[in-house]
């Protein structure tokens, strides 16, 4: 990590993608704070709860501390959030899941990290490669230092106080460029990701060639 980075990586980094209903209660908690608290919006409980239900849920947490949610489910599909607000023909950028609800309060490296290691998760954990997002205009220079594109869409959220920016990437990119941006090695992203299975951690920190995880710059 940067020597200026304000997190201090002594207390502890963690990454779930919630298991019950639990880590699901505590995720949708974290998120609905932090939107109403930051830009006053308040989601319907029974809708979230119906998404969350067919998505993964993730929770990035610092110390004993949740600090940022986010979450990928399946598109095309009738919860598709970003099929719903675009009314533009989006399946040319032949994505398997949409990635979105990010919310982070604390520190600027808190999205940076949920999206990498939830990249790192998907990778792992699913067959999922190339997502779609839509996102606020502010958040787009994240997405594009981890290699997503904007694919020159917009779309009109309800209640929010800018058009959005409809953006599709790669999975693979932004775990290699994240975890480059982050400074975090193989083996520290194994111990920072909660994996399904051990044996995957494992996998992860011991590969040395892995298609995911390869060194060589992605042809733009």
């Amino acid at each position: 990590m940067p020597a200026n980075d304000p997190v201090d990586w002594a207390a502890g980094v963690r990454f779930i993608c919630c298991d019950g209903e639990g880590e699901l209660d505590m995720a949708s908690s974290l998120r609905d704070h932090i939107f109403w608290t930051k830009r006053g919006v308040a989601f319907s409980q029974a809708t979230e709860r119906l998404r969350d239900a067919e998505s993964h849920v993730f929770v990035l947490f610092h110390g004993e501390r949740p600090v940022a949610t986010g979450r990928s489910q399946p598109y095309p599909s009738e919860i598709s959030l970003a099929g719903q607000l675009c009314t533009a023909d989006l399946r040319a950028l032949q994505v398997d899941s949409e990635v979105g609800r990010f919310a982070s309060a604390g520190s600027p490296l808190y999205p940076l990290m949920l999206l990498t290691f939830a990249a790192v998760w998907l990778l792992e954990s699913t067959r999922h490669q190339r997502y779609i997002a839509y996102c606020h205009p502010k958040l787009l220079p994240m997405y594009l230092r981890l290699g997503a594109r904007d694919t020159g869409e917009r779309c009109t959220v309800p209640e929010r106080d800018a058009e959005h920016v409809i953006v599709s990437g790669r999975y693979d990119e932004g775990a290699r460029l994240g975890l480059d941006m982050l400074g975090v090695d193989r083996a520290q992203a194994a111990a920072i990701v909660r994996l399904p299975d051990a044996r995957c951690g494992a996998g992860l920190a011991q590969a040395s060639e892995r298609t995911a995880w390869d060194e060589t710059p992605i042809a733009r």
